[in-house]
């Protein structure tokens, strides 16, 4: 009866060692988006043409997403803590790109993203290089937009996306409490 009991232990234990994958074919079927995580950890990667491109391996997360924004970009973030996030990109012709940390919009169409940096929000490339200057910046104490700045995140009151076309829209928090919306066009560099 003990051997019996021990070897039902040991068998769920190696049950829960293995992390069911979770799988996310791109639209045209031609990749396939995996993560999967266990107790203490996540990895996500992609397959293509018979090989694995790793996003991240055994990261101290347990929550994750993959997605595809478009035909070809896809995204796939994991938390680390609140409200902080981690979200690296792929496409078949640049690859995985680096991290991008809180990201608060993307524009797909352009492979651009909106990000919290030090004095501000600014726009960067997705596959671009990390010395690569920002395509557009607005600065925290900028007087055009007056952002809320007592938030201990002040990031956290702002939101954004962009439209079809291109342009992004701004909610945010101004200094005296209301809210305002403010659009920015040609926010990734468009001539």
């Amino acid at each position: 009866m003990k051997t019996l009991v021990i070897f039902s232990i040991m068998l769920l234990l190696s049950f829960s060692a293995f992390a069911e994958e979770n799988r996310t074919p791109s639209p045209d079927k031609k990749e396939t988006l995996i993560y999967n995580c266990r107790e203490t950890s996540c990895s996500a990667w992609i397959e293509t043409g018979g090989e694995k491109h790793f996003f991240f391996q055994d990261v101290p997360t347990n929550t994750v997403s993959a997605k595809w924004l478009t035909t070809s970009l896809a995204q796939v973030s994991f938390s680390c803590g609140s409200p902080c996030s981690v979200s690296f990109f792929y496409t078949k012709g640049k690859g995985v790109s680096k991290d991008i940390h809180d990201v608060l919009a993307i524009n797909p169409k352009r492979s651009c993203v909106l990000i919290p940096i030090d004095d501000g929000i600014a726009t960067y490339s997705i596959f671009g290089k990390i010395q690569d200057p920002s395509l557009w910046h607005a600065k925290y104490n900028d007087k055009r937009f007056n952002f809320y700045t007592q938030s201990a995140v002040i990031f956290s009151t702002i939101h954004a996306k962009f439209d079809q076309d291109g342009t992004l829209r701004l909610n945010f928090t101004k200094k005296n409490g209301e809210e305002a919306q403010h659009k920015v066009i040609k926010a990734c560099g468009e001539k």
